[in-house]
């Protein structure tokens, strides 16, 4: 990886000659015989001319010699030094590319095969109707690990933990008055799912080995300096993967048994479903990242190597049920990262989310693999998703090979690859710079989150979306219409790493510390009280703070200590926003408070509904209040190109295609930017993806030198820009499907 740059001098050096280590990446499917040596010959000379920096190296079904065999582990060393002696890093898969895509956990269909006790598991529910008065003498299901036995009276939704009855391997119980039915929970294997066991650390340690280690030996590797794992999602049946270690890791987790819970995670079982559902659901995603993610930390770090993964849709709003959360796995990863697939703007919701896990947990790096089976492809969408993932935070792009096979496309590499190793160069290291903060709504879409088992007859389910769960539409709108970047943050982070004082809120951390002026709460049903209490603080010392959609009145806690945290959450609220639960009433659209200090506070209650059936707050509405706000802002953008997607980019891909969604977006694009400090100098990145020209006015905060650098064709030239007190104008022209860089930072 590039070493950071240390001031102006040699940031516009290596801008105007760039370093071979910030080029781009491309994926090198093996697709033919490895010890055929024009084959590899060929590719390698291909990937160079193009100016590629470095290859993925993408085993496939078509991979000869076998995959995994002595004569493939030979000849992929090899392939290896071949790159090396090129010119070019190498990046690992660890899995192989097939027709069930690319899905890391199965080492190529053989793994499960070899190692049985590492196959993923799922919980399954078995029901068994009972009458009032009955006394139920019935064998336990034996072939798997019984999690949870309890019983559910269906018209109250009231349970009972059964296993004082258990006697043995048989359960002994007289049925009460009422309609109950007898549940048992079981984790068995899933004979189904040729995948490791993602949630459990020694499975999955036993997958990388397996993959890994005859290839790269042990201790430090200078034979490649990544690793990519991808695809990864909850791989059972109906997304149910379970591990039998969960009871043990719930109640270190959080200090009571979970036995009595599980009902929740299918049913309704009252006031305190939601409790219960975000309790289970968040071990669970908790498992998947000291699980599979942290042991693939661990494996590369021991070797050198950065790992860097995306999961299965990335895009996804609702995440729980099939991946459990959005950011956390991001936690252990060297460089989190993200997929654009099958169509352009598909995915690009994911973009956010992985830069901003980057910031919140201090990561230089953030990968975007690329142009995956693109339905259409042409030089502007080559250049368009390249802008629209570097104004996101992407900072390493890994193009799919498939742009190699559209004859139109390949003569255009070489000038692309300049123009992506000159924004890449731009975007690495530094710190990030805005003045939003978004808190994940994590708490509130695990407590949404039901299990189920039904035969599946689509190749790939999709979950569904809580109505409340606008955190995506506020973030494209923030990004593409209001002209405001944000960050997005976890509740662990925020609790952790974020405090507030003299209207500030800040979130420190070693190398990426940001200062934000206003939060954002999204629709929530349940937040953590944690987070609350800074947010109490940041308003109470003059911050600002704008809630949509759904104010939180359910605390992410233990039974144990519920009734008291409701109770201090509610008067939280009520000190921020003014407002009491029963206060709030679908005549008021908007709801004001303020404070001596200067802090304010807005609620918008949601006006529309977006393409995906959430709510949607209007994004000229979210515009008003923002504008409304006594804030110096970082940037401020006068007739930038403003785009409402409505809730499309949020469209699943079936739901995508079939509306052909990306030619349903307004001018063919969006005007977005990202603000960075590296080298001693403010950099501004500027991106045009509409089909219109921009002219605009930009005001910077702060008196600053304007320099514009050309990232398409390498040219310098000075700004023409005012100074006003403490603030920078000057003039934007941005042509349709181009892009520059600000820089502010010479003597």
């Amino acid at each position: 990886m590039p070493e950071l740059l240390k001031d102006y001098g040699e940031l516009r050096k290596c801008f105007a000659n760039p370093k071979p280590e910030n080029r781009p990446y491309t994926f090198f499917p093996l697709n033919g015989n490895l010890l055929d040596n024009e084959f590899i010959s060929t590719r390698i000379s291909d990937y160079k001319k193009a100016g590629f920096g470095g290859v993925v190296l993408q085993p496939t079904s078509a991979t000869l010699p076998a995959y995994g065999s002595d004569e493939y582990i030979a000849a992929m060393r090899a392939l290896i030094e071949k790159c090396k002696k090129a010119g070019l890093e190498v990046v690992l898969c660890d899995d192989v590319d097939s027709d069930k895509g690319p899905v890391s956990g199965r080492g190529g269909g053989r793994f499960t095969a070899a190692y049985p006790q590492y196959r993923a598991k799922r919980l399954t529910m078995i029901e068994y109707m009972c009458t009032a008065g009955e006394r139920v003498d019935r064998p336990l299901r034996n072939d798997g690990t019984l999690m949870s036995v309890c019983a559910y009276e269906i018209d109250t939704g009231k349970t009972i933990d059964l296993r004082e009855f258990l006697a043995g391997d048989r359960i002994v119980w007289k049925v009460p008055d009422g309609n109950w039915n007898l549940l048992q929970f079981v984790c068995e294997d899933d004979d189904d799912s040729d995948c490791v066991d993602y949630l459990s650390y020694e499975a999955s340690l036993a997958f990388l080995t397996y993959t890994f280690k005859r290839l790269l030996g042990e201790g430090k590797s200078e034979s490649i300096a990544m690793t990519v794992s991808t695809g990864i999602a909850f791989q059972t049946a109906n997304r149910r993967q379970w591990s039998p270690d969960f009871n043990r890791v719930f109640k270190k987790e959080f200090g009571f048994d979970a036995e009595p819970l599980y009902p929740a995670l299918f049913l309704d079982v009252g006031p305190n479903t939601a409790r219960y559902t975000a309790l289970l659901a968040n071990c669970r995603a908790k498992m998947l990242t000291e699980g599979f993610f942290r042991a693939l930390s661990d494996f590369t770090r021991a070797r050198g190597i950065i790992a860097t993964a995306s999961v299965a849709e990335p895009k996804t709003t609702a995440a729980p049920w099939l991946f459990g959360d959005g950011m956390l796995f991001h936690k252990y990863l060297g460089a989190p990262g993200v997929t654009l697939s099958r169509a352009y703007a598909y995915g690009i919701n994911g973009l956010k989310i992985a830069s901003s896990a980057a910031y919140c947990w201090d990561r230089e790096l953030v990968t975007c693999d690329i142009f995956g089976d693109y339905y259409l492809m042409g030089r502007n969408i080559l250049y368009s998703d390249a802008m629209n993932a570097f104004a996101r935070g992407v900072n390493l792009l890994m193009a799919r090979d498939y742009v190699f096979g559209e004859v139109k496309l390949r003569d255009l590499l070489p000038d692309w690859c300049d123009f992506v190793t000159r924004a890449q160069t731009m975007l690495r290291g530094g710190r990030h710079v805005c003045d939003i903060a978004l808190l994940y709504p994590i708490y509130s879409l695990q407590s949404q989150m039901k299990l189920y088992s039904a035969k599946v007859d689509t190749d790939f389910e999709y979950p569904t979306t809580p109505v409340n769960a606008d955190y995506m539409n506020l973030i494209n709108a923030l990004l593409n219409y209001c002209g405001r970047d944000v960050t997005v943050i976890h509740p662990e982070v925020f609790a952790e790493n974020c405090y507030a004082e003299d209207g500030v809120l800040y979130m420190h951390n070693d190398y990426n510390s940001e200062q934000f002026r206003v939060l954002v709460l999204p629709g929530a049903s349940m937040t953590d009280l944690r987070s609350m209490r800074i947010a109490k603080k940041f308003f109470e010392c003059g911050g600002k703070i704008v809630a949509t959609d759904e104010l939180p009145f359910t605390a992410f806690t233990e039974p144990e200590h519920a009734e008291e945290a409701d109770e201090e959450l509610a008067e939280t609220i009520r000190f921020i926003f003014g407002v009491a639960k029963d206060d709030i009433n679908s005549f008021t659209q908007v709801y004001y408070n303020r404070n001596d200090a200067g802090g304010e506070a807005y609620f918008i209650q949601l006006s529309q509904t977006a393409a995906d059936g959430t709510d949607l707050i209007s994004a000229p509405e979210l515009d008003a209040v923002l504008g409304r706000l006594d804030i110096d802002w970082d940037v401020t953008i006068e007739g930038q190109p403003r785009v409402e997607n409505s809730g499309i980019l949020n469209l699943f891909y079936p739901q995508f295609e079939a509306l052909r969604a990306n030619r349903g977006i307004r001018s063919g694009g969006m005007f977005n930017y990202i603000h960075r400090y590296y080298a001693g100098c403010d950099i501004w990145y500027f991106s045009n993806t509409t089909t219109a020209d921009c002219e605009c006015t930009v005001t910077l905060r702060g008196r600053h030198t304007l320099e514009e650098w050309n990232p398409h064709t390498g040219r310098i030239r000075r700004l023409q820009s005012e100074h006003d007190g403490g603030r920078t104008k000057a003039k934007l022209t941005l042509p349709s499907k181009t892009s520059v860089f600000w820089v502010s930072g010479s003597k």
